[in-house]
């Protein structure tokens, strides 16, 4: 697939079965309710992930062949030997020393509930909040709670909550492990403060939520709805991150690129799984001084012959839509992105960077 396509973004979405087509009967809900997890989130977030059902997500996940696919995989090998990565880890095993457990896909799969979320404001930092509706019974049954009285509790807004300090980057950066149960929801931060700023979120929800900025994104996404796994980003922040800029695979961040991605404001990205196959939609807002490059472009067949590369075998009907001009698309190949080789870890930087 050309990576260069140009002058606008691809929007694919790939129905498979008479399933994907159907309505389920279920009124439609508001966006706002849709993605009320956003309402909890503190603002600055880079990144906001939401999963409709991240028990169900993580079983799927964790029984897949795409999981050893991807752990065997030619880009988990090189990803694994890059300095981020490397960072990563060491910051991840500091906290599991402090905490005396595991931060891992097992204990994922232990806290996750229903709806879930989480939110990144630092990369380098791993300042985040992630926040799973369950049910208290089964979240004081996880291992958090039972470590509950090795950490401090305090409270915020008359809700309690526990902290425990971490030393991180080999002593220079103190952090805290915090977690909270508060009206039917799990939260866990990576930050004291991000704590705070959620459960006085919870409270009542005000200025200081992530959700009127997702949506801002959505109310002009024509179409959009949440399904199996939802993403929202805010490009323009994660442009600036140093993190983003020298390890994200495609190198177009850079605004000479003809397919840059310094053209977007936020975006978002929609998954839905069926039976047979799964559908994509994207939806991107671009900056104020793009939008008057906006005018549509038809898409070649040249073009279109790749984008079928993506549909699984047997599906049913394939739909290719063309989005404006001087939008980006941030997917690139999704396989390539899965299985294939990472850049080495020499590349130059980006100019941007």
């Amino acid at each position: 697939m050309d990576m260069k396509i140009g002058r606008f973004v691809l929007s694919i979405a790939i129905v498979v079965g008479a399933l994907l087509h159907q309505s389920d009967g279920q009124q439609t809900r508001p966006l706002a309710q849709q993605l009320r997890l956003a309402g909890v989130m503190p603002r600055g977030a880079m990144v906001y992930v939401q999963a409709q059902d991240l028990s169900a997500v993580m079983k799927r996940w964790m029984s897949s062949p795409v999981r050893s696919q991807f752990y065997k995989s030619p880009s988990f090998a090189a990803f694994n030997k890059s300095r981020i990565y490397i960072k990563l880890q060491d910051r991840k095993q500091d906290f599991e020393t402090a905490l005396g457990f595991g931060l891992d896909e097992a204990r994922l799969s232990e806290i996750a509930g229903g709806m879930s979320a989480i939110s990144i404001y630092d990369i380098g930092k791993l300042e985040m909040v992630f926040v799973t509706e369950i049910a208290r019974p089964r979240a004081v049954a996880t291992e958090l709670f039972k470590q509950a009285p090795h950490f401090q509790e305090r409270a915020a807004g008359g809700t309690p909550y526990y902290v425990r300090d971490v030393a991180t980057d080999g002593g220079r950066l103190n952090q805290q492990f915090c977690f909270a149960y508060s009206n039917g929801k799990l939260i866990v931060t990576t930050t004291e403060g991000l704590m705070i700023r959620g459960l006085a979120n919870l409270a009542s929800t005000g200025a200081d939520s992530l959700l009127p900025d997702v949506m801002a994104t959505s109310e002009q996404a024509t179409g959009f709805a949440t399904h199996d796994l939802t993403l929202w980003v805010d490009q323009a922040r994660l442009n600036q991150n140093r993190y983003f800029t020298n390890y994200w695979i495609h190198h177009n961040i850079a605004e000479q690129r003809p397919n840059s991605l310094a053209a977007i404001q936020t975006g978002l990205v929609d998954l839905r799984f069926g039976p047979e196959g799964m559908a994509e939609g994207r939806w991107f807002v671009l900056r104020a001084d793009d939008k008057s490059k906006s005018a549509g472009k038809a898409i070649t067949g040249e073009q279109a012959a790749a984008l079928l590369r993506f549909a699984p075998e047997g599906a049913h009907l394939v739909k290719i839509h063309g989005q404006p001009s001087g939008t980006t698309q941030l997917g690139g190949v999704i396989a390539q992105t899965l299985f294939g080789k990472l850049p080495e870890e020499s590349a130059p930087p980006q100019a941007s960077c």
